[in-house]
């Protein structure tokens, strides 16, 4: 383990997986509303997924509107959507205490039926992790620089396929952009458009 190696790294678990956890759980239980319904009941379910998985103040008015009808169809779903909600506040606060007082007030409105078992799993796993989890909390690192550079490689190797690892290297070393293709004129090669 990281640990092992490096005994005196602070290991901090970036937030958007502990969030991203939240996300499939609220769609679990999304999942299963839904296949428990009706054909002709589905189809006021349009854009449900998107409601319910994007950040609250991220939705317009009409938006929240729309949200609103889905969650009070159920119960279950408008705990599920809450509790997805108070793990992304848990971000939110500044101080450490705090947070760990927060995380237990999730881990007890987390409901003791059938239908929440996948909280009350992922409340295991971030138990399993809680100190690398909170970590962040005295560091604030998270990779999304990473991510968006491997993202972006990931983008240059799909529009390459079968580029050797020294072109691919060369090309996200040297800028992503494509190059305009050379045109030949009176005066030997320009770029396009010049």
């Amino acid at each position: 383990t990281v640990n092992e190696i490096l005994p005196k790294a602070l290991v901090v678990i970036d937030k958007f997986h502990v969030i991203q956890y939240a996300q499939m759980a609220l769609n679990r239980v999304r999942v299963d509303f839904k296949n428990k319904l009706k054909q002709a009941d589905k189809k006021q379910f349009h854009k449900d997924k998107w409601l319910l998985q994007s950040n609250k103040e991220d939705l317009s008015e009409d938006n929240l509107k729309a949200r609103d009808l889905i969650l009070e169809q159920s119960d279950t779903l408008m705990t599920a959507y809450w509790l997805k909600e108070m793990i992304r506040d848990l971000y939110k606060f500044t101080d450490k205490r705090q947070a760990y007082e927060w995380f237990y007030q999730i881990e007890k409105t987390i409901p003791k039926d059938k239908e929440f078992v996948e909280f009350r799993k992922l409340m295991k796993t971030y138990n399993a992790c809680k100190n690398e989890i909170f970590n962040y909390f005295d560091a604030r690192y998270t990779n999304a620089y990473t991510e968006s550079v491997n993202n972006q490689i990931k983008k240059v190797e799909k529009q390459g396929a079968g580029y050797s690892f020294e072109v691919l290297r060369g090309k996200c070393l040297f800028g992503i952009q494509q190059s305009k293709k050379p045109k030949f004129g009176k005066k030997g090669f320009r770029k396009v458009g010049d």
